[in-house]
């Protein structure tokens, strides 16, 4: 790839996630307003305040971990809205889509290599939801280590070379660290990746080569954990940040998954295409002894992470990373039409590329119907009739209950309690978190509660309500509740 070419080649990919973002990314680019949305207004909210001195776990809880809200909070800080987030998501997707670009080129000329590019863009439209989500930040780091892997597959398969670059472990650490610090089940496919070639390496008997890999893994993974550690460690909040990141995912894994296939429904197939299509492609070039290293890496990159999708709640935007793996698929099937000699098999791979190609235009298209007339209304509007009656000196006493954080950003309100959304939902997790958002709430710090009753099912959050607040009005699934019992 010659300079020119890598220029006009990165400008593209600036102009497609500038464009795709500007329409798609609804909680944070300018097109949008603000309305009623979840996971994005979180951690918005908890970025907003870190900014201003409120500690992540400490003074506002949520069990994700730490990277997201500090991208949040260096965005905000630039701009002191949510704008500067979303030029940081603009730079994070050109990245993304430029590694994806060099995945294409591998094989691809130029054009066709963009076109790839682009239907990347298509394929992650139908799990993109509403934007500003932990994936996304993430996918730049695994293109990145895809490329490289693949790269190093590619030669080893060719050359029968199994040395690796130790540059390639170290982003490889990197990528760990930041899956740790924001979700650890997204680096199941590298992990799966870093196997293939650790057994490769020992197999090989390179073991000084797998030395320096395992130093520049080491190395890169502490780069970027160990700031985080120390910075929460210095606060006196290490204990808070590895609860809400790791020890309260390991209860909420445990006792709020639907078992294995639970999470495999209708939408499934077409939603984790990417993924699965990847797994079968990997089945299919074990039968070709020129390819069976690709396909066992293929199979390796996959298995893992298509275990834990169908396993969970198959949320969206749990595949987004997913969908890097459309180039490798793309490409082998591409190689198996160029260079297999058989017909058939060349006639069932262009089956194959075409019904692939169908499946991501369908995927955009389902997206795009819900674009066309984007309002995921419903809350906000019974949400803002009984937000009048708060007065604004009371907003340091207020806390909703299973509501959107839409109510906390709308009105400029710092939650007078740590656990400030989704209490139902986190406490399903464990008996322990149930007490400890239980014994925050019987604090009765807070004057005014709004409640979405669609959502709260909670005993204890009931009893507290029930005893300690009279119901003043409601509006919709939505009730504003009063503390009338205690002065403030």
């Amino acid at each position: 790839m010659n300079k020119k070419e890598q220029a006009l080649s990165l400008t593209l990919c600036l102009v497609f996630a500038v464009a795709y973002l500007f329409f798609v990314s609804v909680t944070t680019s300018p097109f949008w307003g603000i309305f009623d949305s979840q996971d994005s207004y979180v951690y918005l909210l908890i970025g907003k305040y870190w900014t201003m001195g409120k500690l992540p776990y400490v003074d506002l809880w949520d069990q994700k971990g730490p990277i997201i809200y500090l991208i949040n909070a260096i965005g905000y800080a630039m701009t002191q809205s949510r704008l500067g987030v979303f030029c940081l998501q603009i730079l994070f997707m050109a990245i993304t889509l430029f590694w994806v670009y060099k995945i294409f080129r591998t094989c691809f000329n130029w054009l066709w290599s963009i076109i790839g590019t682009f239907c990347f863009v298509l394929s992650l439209s139908s799990l993109y939801e509403d934007g500003n989500m932990v994936e996304e930040y993430l996918l730049p780091f695994l293109a990145i280590s895809l490329y490289f892997q693949y790269q190093w597959v590619l030669r080893y398969s060719v050359q029968d070379v199994p040395k690796h670059k130790p540059r390639y472990a170290f982003v490889y650490g990197l990528t760990f660290a930041f899956c740790l610090l924001t979700r650890l089940t997204n680096a199941l496919g590298i992990c799966g990746g870093v196997m293939v070639i650790t057994l490769v390496l020992l197999y090989k008997h390179a073991y000084r080569n797998l030395l320096q890999n395992i130093v520049a893994f080491i190395c890169g993974f502490a780069i970027l954990a160990i700031p985080i550690f120390l910075y929460f460690y210095a606060h006196g909040a290490l204990g808070d940040m590895w609860y809400g990141t790791i020890e309260y995912n390991l209860n909420y894994a445990t006792n709020t998954g639907k078992g294995l296939f639970g999470g495999f429904g209708n939408t499934f197939i077409r939603t984790y295409i990417d993924v699965y299509s990847c797994l079968a492609i990997g089945f299919l070039l074990l039968w070709y002894k020129n390819r069976r290293m690709i396909g066992l890496w293929m199979i390796s990159i996959s298995c893992g992470l298509l275990l834990w999708l169908i396993s969970s709640y198959g949320y969206g935007h749990y595949g987004m990373f997913g969908t890097i793996y459309l180039a490798i698929v793309m490409l082998e099937l591409y190689q198996l039409v160029m260079h297999v000699p058989t017909l058939k098999t060349k006639i069932a791979c262009s089956v194959l590329i075409c019904f692939y190609a169908v499946m991501v235009l369908t995927k955009d298209f389902a997206t795009s119907k819900v674009l066309i007339g984007y309002n995921r209304a419903g809350g906000e509007e019974n949400v803002d009739k009984l937000m009048k009656l708060v007065p604004q000196e009371d907003y340091n006493k207020f806390i909703a209950i299973d509501a959107s954080p839409y109510c906390y950003l709308q009105y400029d309100i710092h939650p007078c309690y740590k656990y400030f959304t989704c209490q139902t939902f986190t406490m399903a997790a464990s008996k322990e978190h149930t007490a400890r958002v239980l014994k925050e709430f019987n604090r009765l710090e807070a004057k005014w509660i709004l409640v979405d009753k669609k959502n709260t099912t909670n005993e204890g959050v009931d009893f507290i309500l029930c005893h300690y607040y009279d119901k003043i009005a409601t509006s919709g699934n939505f009730e504003m509740y009063k503390n009338a019992q205690k002065e403030y």
